[in-house]
C-alpha cells in the first residue's frame, strides 16, 4: 500500500471525518475545518486536504454526477479496497494504491499523497520517464493476475457490486464511462473504428479484475520521486485487460 502520512494520529488530535464530510457537501456554513492543497472536478470531486491542527494529508473523494448516466456511485472504490486490502493485500498493485481510511455514504477518505503529479501532466511537461511506463505495466499486470472468481467453483470473490464489462460496444463504452459523447460521434463517422470495435468484441474475454479507467491522469508519482501509485478506482470491475491497456496506451499519443 501507499505509505500513510501519519493519518490522524498526531498527539492530542484526531481527524473529525464527519465534520469534514459535512463541509465538503456544503451542509455547513462557516470556516471549513481543513485546508485544500489541491482539488479536481471530474466525474467526482477529488482533493488533497490537511485538517486544521494536523500535519497529515488526506486524499478525499466526493461522489458526483454524469450528464449521461446521472448520479454515480463509489461502490467501485469500495470493491477495489475489499479485494486489494483484503484478499490480495500483499500484491504489487495493493502496495501502489492509497488505502481507504474512512467512508461516509458519499465521501471517502484515503491516505494522503503529497506533491504528486499525474503521468498526463508529466508527459505534457516532457518529464515522463521510461521507468514510469514500466511501473505502470507492473501495476496493470499485478491487477490483471487477480482472478474475479475463486477456484473451480467459480464463486465470486467480491461481495461489493462491481461493473461487469462483459462486452464492448460503442454504447457500452459511452454509457459506462459517462464522458464519451465525442467518442460516440466519432464511432458513427469512422468505419475503421467500427471495424476495430467489432474485432475487439469478438476477442473479448471478461475474466479478470480491471481498473476500468487506467489512464495517465490516474497514475501519479512524486514530482521528484520514483514510486508510481494508481488512484480513482470507481470504475473497477470484471472485464478484459485490453480495456485498461487501451486506456493507458491511448493516453501516450
Amino acid at each position: 500500500m501507499v505509505e500513510a502520512l501519519d493519518p490522524g494520529q498526531e498527539a492530542g488530535s484526531a481527524i473529525k471525518y464527519d465534520d469534514i464530510a459535512r463541509s465538503i457537501r456544503g451542509d455547513e456554513v462557516g470556516r471549513a475545518p481543513y485546508e485544500v492543497l489541491w482539488s479536481r472536478r471530474g466525474r467526482h470531486v477529488t482533493a488533497l486536504i490537511r485538517p486544521n491542527g494536523l500535519q497529515s494529508h488526506y486524499f478525499v473523494k466526493r461522489v458526483g454526477d454524469s450528464r449521461v448516466i446521472g448520479p454515480l456511485s463509489l461502490s467501485g472504490e469500495l470493491a477495489a479496497q475489499e479485494i486489494l486490502f483484503g484478499t490480495y493485500s500483499e500484491s504489487f498493485v495493493a502496495r501502489r494504491t492509497p488505502e481507504l481510511l474512512h467512508a461516509t455514504p458519499d465521501v471517502l477518505f484515503f491516505t494522503g499523497l503529497r506533491d504528486h503529479k499525474s503521468l498526463s501532466r508529466l508527459l505534457h511537461a516532457r518529464r515522463l520517464r521510461k521507468g514510469d511506463v514500466t511501473q505502470a505495466a507492473h501495476i496493470a499486470a499485478s491487477l490483471h493476475s487477480l482472478p474475479a472468481c475463486a477456484g473451480a467453483t467459480g464463486a465470486p470473490i467480491l461481495t461489493c457490486p462491481v461493473i461487469l464489462y462483459d462486452e464492448i460496444t460503442p454504447d457500452d463504452v459511452g454509457n459506462t464511462l459517462g464522458l464519451n459523447e465525442a467518442f460516440l460521434r466519432l464511432v458513427g463517422i469512422s468505419p475503421e473504428l467500427q471495424s476495430c470495435l467489432r474485432r475487439a468484441r469478438e476477442m473479448w474475454t471478461p475474466t479478470r479484475t480491471i481498473h476500468g479507467d487506467f489512464q495517465l491522469d490516474n497514475l501519479i508519482r512524486p514530482r521528484d520521486g520514483e514510486e508510481l501509485s494508481v488512484v480513482d478506482w470507481e470504475l473497477f470491475g470484471v472485464g478484459d485487460p485490453a480495456w485498461d491497456l487501451g486506456a493507458f496506451v491511448g493516453g501516450l499519443y
